[in-house]
């Protein structure tokens, strides 16, 4: 393979999400498993899925 190749297979698997969930960040999901990217998306009292790096757990929303 080209070194450009590798360069760009590099740059996507240090941006994989599970790369990002191994520094620390998690992935928030409603219960419909839609990404929550804004606090204007859920409501007080709503249970939510929070993913981990190493699994999952369920939280409500104060």
């Amino acid at each position: 393979m080209s070194e450009q190749l590798n360069a760009k297979i590099r740059l996507l698997n240090a941006n994989s999400y599970e790369k990002i969930l191994e520094r620390g960040f998690t992935i928030n999901y409603d219960l419909d498993n839609k990404i929550i990217t804004s606090k204007n998306q859920v409501k007080s009292k709503e249970k939510f899925k929070i993913i981990f790096k190493d699994g999952k757990k369920y939280a409500i929303f104060e």
